[in-house]
């Protein structure tokens, strides 16, 4: 099945979208020139998807048919990593020198570009009535899987370096194209145009896209790309938060923040593994008060600094938002959870919040309407822009010994019992994201349990029936029934499978294998830590659960009451380990990752960034520690509203 099977929408006819979604707000603008009906003549069709794209950005730029912009070929080679990597062919604005490779903050929207007719990625959804070609009875040379899976990169790419809140694409395939808007919600998809016949239809395209305003281009209003003095701010107070937690001294909090505060943040450190639906992202930010904030003064330089997690939640889902949840956790009283400073829905102008018209994606509006020309089965949601601003956390890939992940994780495990206990509460997505680290006082660490936005109260006797959470830390129960109800249980077998894949990923061990067993259904993968305690740690709680999951089910409905009548039976066996002597902790030191393991997934949830200015990353030691490498792992600056 595809991965855009549920989130597109169209084929909307093209004279509707280009009236729909880009009409500009200066009504001075005129779109009217003639085009010549050769321009597109000599595009080398049916030969390589490179040259394609050279021909039609020397055709677009030759006859200025997006003014202000300018069509680049990019290669790979331009590109730092392949998490940065631009697509081949995109518009770019203030590109004084042609040779200068282009940047991420530059672009506009970028082009698919596919070399054959046939080669359109959404035939299997739709067909269009006024297609001027026939495919039926020709094989079929292309894998749209490929196609949707490569868009579906790049616009998690464009996502993550820019703010937006959606964007345009075009998709080009032999002499058509489609042109898509896309948001979180989904993809509203035109019905396919032929440029070479027709070029107005492609100019006038180009002619309203490179008037409108950068808002209705899709860019976040909220978001501005940070001075250079801002910039430097942030570096130092990085800085001088990493100073002061290095010599050992008190925990910082910063103050409340309030509303309409703006913060200077970095690129998002958080990767995103999925475009649709929330895009959680995560930011380093520093708060920039009324006045400026002397960097003479590292106490206050170091209170300003905190973490920013930039997300969508879907209108429909039932429960509390996260600030709200946090607010009620609180009242309890409950431990190891983060301080929040500030959260709530993000408004695009005052006028906006005063109508309580927060940003929100638009598929959804054109998947419910009844339009005659929607020819596709899928019903996007409706999702809404939200930020929480919160104390500065570090990821567990910064643990740097056994005795500090047991710790951790320890307390992760007291706070999903007590959150339970005392409110009927179940996290639902505990993972290697959010399970952080928090630095107190002389040094001291603790861990924190974070992103509750998923997380629902169950009153006495009910369940929860639709099932969530990320697949590699979920239960066994979960996994083997996707039918089967989300229980208190199941949130205290995930702190299992995060303590397994952060041994493996960070400690020395003896197994010889790579980490796709946490993408399968595996039960008993584990071979060995070779940190004494943490490895009887281990094998004491992988006995528990195994017990928990080979015995008749009459027998574990007793177990599972036995379980939320006393779940600190699972809290004694990190204590226990814990207190191990200390030739148990030989060999507890953390290491790189081997190289024969995969990447770690997203360190936690968060925020993402608009335009950008590129600094090469800072190497990672090869012990882990906590330093100035974990939390500035790239360098680029935004500033945003919150």
């Amino acid at each position: 099945m595809s991965p855009l099977t549920d989130y597109v929408v169209g084929p909307m006819p093209f004279n509707v979208f280009v009236k729909k979604f880009m009409e500009p707000c200066n009504a001075s603008v005129k779109f009217r020139k003639r085009v010549s009906k050769q321009m597109f003549h000599k595009i080398p069709l049916h030969q390589s998807s490179e040259r394609m794209q050279e021909a039609l950005a020397r055709a677009i730029n030759k006859n200025g048919l997006c003014p202000g912009l300018i069509f680049k070929t990019v290669s790979q080679a331009d590109s730092r990593s392949y998490r940065d990597a631009i697509p081949p062919l995109g518009a770019f604005h203030d590109f004084e020198d042609e040779e200068r490779p282009p940047v991420w903050y530059r672009l506009q929207f970028f082009a698919e570009v596919y070399r054959d007719d046939s080669h359109d990625p959404f035939l299997e959804f739709f067909r269009d009535s006024n297609r001027d070609y026939d495919i039926r009875g020709k094989e079929v040379d292309f894998d749209t899987k490929e196609m949707h899976q490569r868009l579906i990169r790049n616009l998690t790419r464009q996502f993550a370096h820019q703010h937006r809140t959606f964007t345009f694409v075009v998709v080009v395939f032999g002499r058509y194209a489609r042109f898509l808007r896309v948001d979180r919600a989904g993809i509203v998809v035109s019905s396919a145009i032929n440029y070479v016949a027709n070029p107005s239809l492609l100019s006038r395209f180009l002619r309203r896209f490179s008037s409108l305003s950068p808002v209705e281009r899709g860019f976040d209003p909220c978001a501005h790309l940070a001075t250079p003095e801002e910039q430097a701010l942030l570096t130092e107070g990085i800085h001088q938060y990493m100073r002061l937690v290095e010599s050992g001294q008190a925990r910082l909090l910063p103050e409340s923040t309030g509303v309409n505060s703006f913060y200077v943040v970095q690129n998002s450190f958080t990767p995103e593994r999925n475009f649709f639906g929330r895009g959680t992202r995560g930011f380093v930010a520093q708060k920039l008060h009324d006045h400026d904030i002397s960097q003479s003064d590292p106490i206050a330089l170091a209170k300003s600094l905190v973490f920013l997690k930039d997300s969508w939640y879907a209108a429909d889902e039932s429960g509390q938002s996260e600030g709200d949840v946090y607010l009620d956790l609180q009242e309890f009283d409950i431990a190891h959870i983060p301080n929040v400073f500030a959260a709530g829905s993000v408004y695009s102008s005052a006028a906006a919040y005063e109508s309580d018209d927060p940003q929100s994606t638009t598929t959804d509006a054109w998947a419910y309407d009844p339009h005659r020309w929607r020819r596709t089965h899928s019903y996007p949601r409706l999702y809404i822009h939200y930020r929480v601003v919160q104390e500065l956390l570090f990821p567990l890939s910064t643990v740097s010994h056994a005795r500090e992940l047991i710790r951790v994780m320890r307390d992760a495990l007291q706070c999903v019992i007590d959150v339970f206990v005392k409110t009927r509460r179940l996290h639902r997505d505990i993972s290697y994201s959010n399970i952080m680290i928090s630095v107190r006082e002389e040094g001291s660490i603790q861990g924190v349990l974070t992103d509750w936005d998923i997380s629902r109260q169950i009153s006495e006797g009910s369940t929860l029936k639709n099932r969530a959470g990320t697949w590699q830390f979920m239960s066994i129960n979960l996994l083997m029934d996707p039918e089967h109800p989300h229980e208190f249980q199941d949130d205290l077998e995930s702190i299992l499978w995060v303590l397994l894949y952060t041994a493996l990923h960070h400690f020395e061990h003896s197994g010889r294998f790579g980490l796709h067993i946490f993408d399968a259904r595996y039960k008993d993968p584990y071979t060995g830590v070779e940190s004494g305690a943490l490895n009887t740690l281990i094998m004491n709680i992988r006995q528990f659960w195994g017990d928990y999951h080979h015995i008749d089910p009459e027998e574990c409905k007793k177990r599972h009451a036995s379980l939320q009548q006393d779940p600190l039976q699972l809290v004694a066996l990190f204590d226990d380990a814990l207190a191990s002597p200390a030739e148990a902790w030989v060999h507890g030191e953390a290491v790189r990752q081997h190289d024969y393991t995969e990447k770690p997934p997203a360190l936690s949830s968060g925020f993402q960034s608009s335009h950008s200015r590129s600094v090469d990353p800072v190497t990672k030691p090869k012990k882990r520690r906590r330093s100035s490498t974990s939390v500035s792992e790239y360098a680029k600056r935004h500033k945003i509203k919150v």
